[in-house]
């Protein structure tokens, strides 16, 4: 079961993982960051509700991460991804490349070679650690040759999708309280905002004293035949400049 084909994986401390980057976050997560001085950005992205389509994996995995949005005439699914800022490098990211507060790292960082997406295969030529890191002695095993992820690694990784399901609506509610309403589109690209760190706290609070009142959501993409179908569709596109910058799909 551990023979040939199996993907092991030893952390070498390289650093490469915790520089250059936004880290996902589950919403206590995210406070938990700002509370050490962090920043914390957050990506958006929009696809529609289509309740026809609620027995396909694909499908459900992803709106089980969203919550639910008006644009225009549509109902949308709207994903809301906080994640901490490591540019250049990670706050937290201490001398000789050690963590500082490894004991209460987040989830993706425990988590890190492996996927939490259950529909991306890890790749490790996709990863940035050297090669050292798949072939050393003290590697453990994180996909057996029966394809059977290692046990706790499998835990991990469910933790994760389930607290991305549990904060849904309420990352979007604290995105409402921000004012923040443009979304990407999924495959297309993401709206980032970098708000304030107050603002954010402020946010967090309004939502959990229940002031929030929802909002309309607009679209924002890339390529002319998207918007053509998007409009078709009655969902509303933005025409404006705002505190978002849009990150193509891909970069």
């Amino acid at each position: 079961m551990y023979g040939a084909g199996a993907v092991k994986f030893a952390c070498v401390g390289c650093g490469a993982c915790c520089r250059g980057r936004f880290v996902p976050l589950t919403q206590d997560e995210a406070f938990a960051w700002l509370a050490r001085g962090g920043e914390v950005g957050i990506l958006l992205e929009a696809f529609l509700v289509e309740p026809a389509r609620s027995h396909e994996p694909r499908y459900a995995h992803d709106s089980g991460r969203a919550g639910i949005g008006r644009s225009g005439y549509a109902d949308l699914n709207v994903i809301a991804i906080f994640a901490g800022v490591a540019q250049p490098q990670c706050p937290n990211l201490g001398a000789n490349n050690r963590c500082s507060i490894y004991a209460e790292r987040p989830l993706v960082c425990r988590i890190y070679p492996m996927e939490i997406n259950p529909f991306i295969q890890l790749n490790p030529s996709a990863k940035d650690c050297p090669p050292e890191s798949w072939s050393s002695a003290d590697s453990e095993v994180l996909i057996a040759t029966d394809r059977r992820v290692n046990p706790e690694f499998a835990t991990l990784i469910e933790d994760s999708r389930e607290a991305d399901r549990r904060d849904a609506a309420s990352k979007l509610s604290i995105c409402q309280a921000l004012g923040y309403s443009v979304a990407g589109w999924k495959g297309n690209g993401l709206t980032l905002y970098l708000p304030e760190r107050q603002r954010l706290v402020e946010a967090y609070s309004a939502v959990a004293q229940r002031s929030v009142i929802a909002s309309q959501w607009t679209v924002q993409v890339q390529g002319t035949a998207l918007e053509d179908s998007l409009q078709r569709r009655g969902i509303r596109l933005n025409d404006t400049a705002g505190e978002h910058v849009f990150v193509p799909a891909g970069q």
